[in-house]
């Protein structure tokens, strides 16, 4: 009993709390994977939801595999998807950014957080994390198709040039790349 109350001294005087150490316990590993059955139920429901075009019923599903499974990164990714499609740009972010949090190296997130912020016309912050995502996966064309478009939207069109050049280098059936890079060269033309 004695030891008992030095220990909680030394924990209360460290400013940490069994309710911390509880809550870290929670969140190991293995209590994560005791819950993933239930949060992929969850996840490939709100999945499914969505692709029969029920779009409110799949965030429904995905938030309820994030609230079992807080560590569900690619629950989060897909939470993101779902709500920037709907639309809901800010929870979009808010998803993207929590599924990067898990786990920074995450592409997929990335991607489309950087998405997320073109359509809010924040263009410098998507090309903070488009940035990343090339770092990550250089070879990567989507990645440098966005960044160039991106660049070309904040009217750095040299630069626009070479990311669209190469995202065609590595993909050169990317058509889309092909008409902005036209469009680009079109713009220049013009200066």
């Amino acid at each position: 009993p004695r030891l008992f109350w030095i220990l909680l001294a030394i924990v209360s005087f460290s400013g940490n709390s069994v309710f911390a150490a509880a809550t870290q316990t929670a969140n190991s590993p293995t209590a994560a994977s005791q819950k993933r059955p239930e949060s992929s139920a969850h996840h490939q429901k709100g999945l499914s939801l969505y692709q029969a075009g029920d779009p409110a019923g799949a965030v429904l599903e995905l938030r309820q595999s994030v609230e079992v499974d807080p560590s569900f990164t690619e629950a989060w990714n897909d939470l993101g998807v779902v709500q920037r499609k709907q639309g809901s740009l800010g929870q979009a972010i808010i998803s993207f950014e929590k599924a990067i949090a898990l786990n920074p190296s995450f592409t997929s997130a990335l991607y489309n957080l950087a998405l997320a912020y073109e359509a809010q016309n924040r263009f410098n912050l998507a090309i903070q994390q488009v940035s990343r995502l090339i770092e990550l996966k250089p070879r990567f064309a989507q990645a440098h198709f966005v960044y160039g478009r991106l660049l070309s939207k904040l009217n750095q069109l040299e630069k626009a040039q070479t990311e669209l050049k190469q995202s065609l280098a590595l993909d050169p059936s990317l058509h889309k790349a092909r008409l902005e890079l036209g469009r680009v060269g079109e713009t220049r033309l013009y200066e």
